[in-house]
């Protein structure tokens, strides 16, 4: 992503990211969560799925003006995040630094279980889901994150590379008109059109699940079949 690549060289207290590695997520994808937030004049971000906290720590770098809110469950209840990971994931979970040891200034840490509407009392402007990554938790943030997004809301997933966030995201592109970003692996949608003009403009290679000729699901994905309602 041009723009934020060049943001992290030009800022120097942005130069501890240049190496583009947030943990689990790159900064050019992070970029697209950061593009989206400024177009907020005080964005309200939400990042569901704190991992190794350095996202969010990164969001909060770049977007000064946001307030930075991340929830993930405790340390102490990482056994009930194992059951909402595919198996192949299932062991990195032991060795997970959380927010509580890398956030900073700004960045509020909530622990519980990202789907459950009651952990969050207020409504947000741009929500990043990346919390477990199996297809029925992935359906079930984002309609938690529906449930809180704001008027004029945006609404970012990541790991689009996951099959099974993959097919999630088909059964999702039934009612909401999405676009995956590629070779990166985010997917957006914004009740702007503006604002996906600005993030579509960042990617090269922009792909929209509604039309036809895209065949970018899992073969066991029937998007004929599978529909849901958000």
């Amino acid at each position: 992503m041009r723009w934020i690549e060049s943001v992290v060289r030009l800022r120097p207290e942005l130069h501890e990211f240049a190496d583009g590695d947030l943990g689990y997520t790159l900064v050019r994808e992070a970029g697209y969560v950061a593009r989206a937030a400024y177009c907020y004049t005080l964005p309200r971000i939400l990042e569901m799925g704190t991992g190794h906290g350095k996202t969010a720590r990164f969001l909060k770098a770049v977007v000064a003006a946001a307030s930075v809110h991340s929830i993930d469950f405790p340390a102490d209840e990482m056994d009930r995040l194992t059951l909402l990971m595919p198996p192949e994931q299932r062991g990195e979970v032991s060795s997970r630094q959380m927010l509580q040891a890398a956030c900073a200034d700004g960045v509020h840490q909530m622990y519980g279980d990202s789907r459950d509407r009651d952990n969050y009392n207020q409504e947000y402007d741009v929500i990043f889901v990346d919390a477990a990554h199996t297809r029925e938790a992935v359906i079930s943030d984002t309609l938690c994150a529906l449930s809180i997004l704001a008027p004029g809301g945006t609404l970012l997933w990541h790991d689009t590379d996951v099959p099974e966030v993959l097919n999630a995201l088909g059964m999702i592109s039934t009612t909401l008109n999405l676009a995956l970003f590629m070779p990166y692996r985010i997917a957006a949608w914004s009740k702007r059109p503006e604002i996906m003009d600005k993030l579509c403009a960042e990617c090269g290679d922009v792909r929209w699940p509604r039309d036809p000729d895209i065949q970018i699901w899992p073969h066991e994905f029937d998007a004929g079949a599978q529909e849901i309602t958000l």
